[in-house]
């Protein structure tokens, strides 16, 4: 064999057993050393997955996993407390955990779960839960109005003192309670623009505000018993504003599904959806939430014809529930009204601006 094919042989079999090494090195198996060599066992790569978790009371929170899995270790705490005592249970299926704390949570408080589970492999899952302590006094809500565009066109007085008609939802407590833990979601906003209500104490036949820009003056959060700080347009004295913290466009001009839910047991309390007569079906990003929604008794059809047309909501006029004084009256009289409130499509009109009144 001549020196130039010995080169190119030895030069061809160190490459072929560096690549081998190198595989041996990154492929995702596992492996133990027996008497008689190496032994390649089957196993499971895939860390456990967060189903879902729950408030379930004022001293009880569950959170569900994919498969059965161990706390390893896990910390709650506030801003004020590095770390509130807890314990843990898990039910015989090892799927739920409940975090068991040992004082009841304060109301609007926020907490954070941080633990570390693994399962039977040993493959493990990271977690970062934020809550709001358990609300046991949740009011009934329905939605009343909404604008969907802001006007453009400003009076005067409005130019001089930088405001803005911008995008709200109106609403009317059916019932007495705290708003904690309730959240307001447009799905075409998306998730990153939830509005959590703050701890405010609602009474029955109430009427308050949220608007979804805070654009130029007079946005001023009323979430005190001072009624008279927002001056913005479609602010009204005596009627309780919140403002979400946010400058931009929001909601969906003319096609929308709007969703508040109670963030502790993911409960619908109420939902508006409407379409454009143009839609035969939804956009896939509606999809999910049109089928959790059909899961309750607030819509009979869900079908883009057969929800509330918003062909004609725009920059002068918005969308009101006619019946709203009907279904405050009938809960005023029995308090046990059913509830969800069945959300009747023909209650719906496009007509003149009115809010912070029924």
């Amino acid at each position: 064999m001549s020196t130039k094919i010995r080169n190119v042989f030895l030069f061809c079999f160190e490459t072929l057993m560096i690549i081998g090494i190198t595989l041996l090195c990154v492929l995702p198996f596992s492996c133990k050393v027996t008497e008689s060599g190496i032994k390649i066992l089957d196993g499971d790569y895939v860390c456990p997955k967060l189903l879902y978790y729950n408030v379930m009371d004022s001293k009880n929170v569950k959170i569900g996993f994919s498969e059965p899995v161990a706390l390893k270790s896990h910390v709650v705490s506030t801003d004020s407390e590095k770390r509130i005592p807890t314990s843990v249970l898990s039910d015989e299926f090892k799927k739920d955990v409940t975090i068991i704390f040992d004082k009841e949570m304060i109301v609007g408080e926020e907490y954070q779960f941080v633990g570390v589970v693994k399962d039977e492999f040993g493959n493990s899952l990271t977690l970062e839960l934020p809550f709001t302590g358990y609300n046991p006094r949740v009011p009934k809500l329905i939605i009343t109005e909404i604008q969907t565009v802001t006007v453009s066109s400003r009076t005067k007085a409005e130019i001089e003192n930088d405001m803005y008609k911008n995008e709200f939802i109106e609403f009317v407590a059916l019932s007495d309670g705290n708003l904690s833990g309730i959240d307001l979601f447009s799905v075409y906003d998306g998730e990153d623009r939830i509005f959590n209500f703050p701890a405010v104490e609602v009474k029955k036949g109430e009427v308050f505000l949220v608007h979804f820009r805070n654009k130029g003056n007079g946005c001023y959060n009323e979430d005190s018993d001072n009624l008279s700080l927002a001056t913005a347009p479609y602010s009204k004295n005596g009627v309780r504003d919140f403002w979400i913290d946010n400058p931009d466009t929001a909601l969906g001009n003319k096609t929308d599904v709007i969703l508040l839910r109670n963030t502790a047991n993911g409960k619908i309390l109420d939902a508006l959806v409407y379409s454009e007569s143009k839609y035969e079906d939804w956009a896939s990003k509606f999809e999910d939430y049109i089928y959790t929604l059909s899961k309750t008794n607030i819509y009979d059809s869900l079908s883009c014809c057969d929800v509330i047309n918003g062909d004609e909501m725009g920059k002068t006029k918005t969308l009101q529930r006619t019946n709203a004084k009907e279904i405050l009256r009938k809960f005023i009289e029995n308090e046990d009204s059913e509830y969800p409130v069945r959300n009747e499509v023909s209650a719906w009109v496009v007509t003149d601006n009115s809010a912070g009144s029924l």
